[in-house]
């Protein structure tokens, strides 16, 4: 109940930014994300970006300056591992689901500007990302049963890229890896550390 309580909050949180774009003033606007995710997990003796999942949900943003942005996302996000055959290693569980919600937040610098006869219409045709992301997890699956150990926590940072089209579609490309293990083991006496991170591919739209 408490995470649906919690998209609950952040949707009237949207509705209510929705309200103020609407307005000419600029300085805050909201809009939606969707896109896929190419993921693995390093650890899981499965190599390459072989398991496919959705990114998808809203997003907003606070201007700070001319050249940059504030931005939170509120993401279901989609994540784990998958191998393209099933000959993997013999501690390969050959398929891990991690199904978050993710909380990205994070800097967008902007450049390249297009400018109109009125300044509201005005946008930076390029826009670059860096930040972190928090993950809660609310599916964590897999054939052995591995998953059980794993923490529903998920910290990590991002970098990202974004085409404008207009001052309202985009697309984007993300890279997010978590900086700390979800799970760790030895094996043979070395200390494995359990780290998801994905490529994502995704468009935008900003009221």
């Amino acid at each position: 109940m408490k995470l649906y309580r919690l998209i609950l909050s952040i949707s009237i949180l949207f509705l209510f930014v929705q309200g103020i774009t609407a307005q000419r003033q600029r300085t805050f606007r909201g809009g939606i994300i969707g896109g896929i995710n190419l993921s693995q997990i390093d650890g899981d003796g499965i190599l390459g970006y072989n398991k496919l999942g959705v990114m998808a949900g809203v997003h907003l943003r606070a201007r700070y300056r001319s050249k940059m942005d504030l931005c939170l996302d509120m993401l279901y996000d989609q994540q784990g591992s998958s191998p393209l055959t099933e000959f993997t290693d013999y501690n390969s569980p050959f398929q891990i689901i991690l199904d978050y919600i993710s909380f990205p937040v994070y800097v967008k610098f902007k450049d390249w500007l297009v400018e109109y006869q009125k300044s509201i219409y005005d946008y930076y045709r390029i826009e670059f990302d860096l930040g972190l992301a928090y993950s809660r997890a609310f599916r964590m699956q897999s054939p052995g049963g591995t998953t059980k150990f794993y923490s529903k926590n998920n910290y990590s940072f991002l970098l990202g890229a974004h085409y404008k089209w207009n001052t309202s579609l985009g697309l984007g490309f993300r890279y997010q890896r978590a900086f700390l293990p979800v799970h760790t083991f030895l094996d043979q006496d070395i200390l494995v550390w359990v780290i998801p991170y994905k490529i994502s591919f995704f468009t935008s739209y900003t009221f």
